[in-house]
């Protein structure tokens, strides 16, 4: 989050952050996970070209975490969720559409989901991450 932090800022993006957790360690290469999260920041930011904010929550849900970026952008405007997981599928005028596809491969390789739906509290997209975490007994 903080890689992106100048940047959101310059495009009139609030970045919120919610407190983070005691750690426990999760299945998963590191900087691999980091470039996940670097993808669903960039599209939320991408989904608001006029501001508003991102809300990044982390929160232990039995025996996973589940970490979610949500946006207050135009949301999936009737798309199928699936669909924007599609390699080389993009709903943007610059991207290779290979950012979702990637992202949920990596998620999927440590054991994990990535899903991506709109918003229930208001407009916009929320991306969700569920990472199992390891030995949680």
């Amino acid at each position: 989050v903080g890689l992106l932090a100048e940047d959101m800022q310059a495009a009139g993006i609030t970045l919120r952050v919610a407190e983070p957790l005691s750690a426990s360690p999760l299945r998963g290469d590191p900087l691999r996970l980091r470039q996940v999260l670097l993808n669903l920041l960039l599209n939320a930011r991408d989904a608001m070209p006029e501001g508003g904010a991102v809300e990044v929550g982390l929160v232990s849900e039995g025996r996973d975490y589940v970490l979610t970026v949500s946006d207050e952008g135009s949301g999936l405007r009737g798309l199928d969720p699936g669909k924007v997981f599609a390699p080389f599928w993009t709903s943007k005028e610059k991207g290779s559409g290979l950012g979702l596809a990637l992202s949920r491969q990596i998620v999927e390789s440590f054991g994990g989901r990535l899903e991506l739906g709109e918003r229930v509290d208001r407009q916009g997209a929320v991306a969700t991450l569920r990472l199992p975490v390891v030995n949680p007994d």
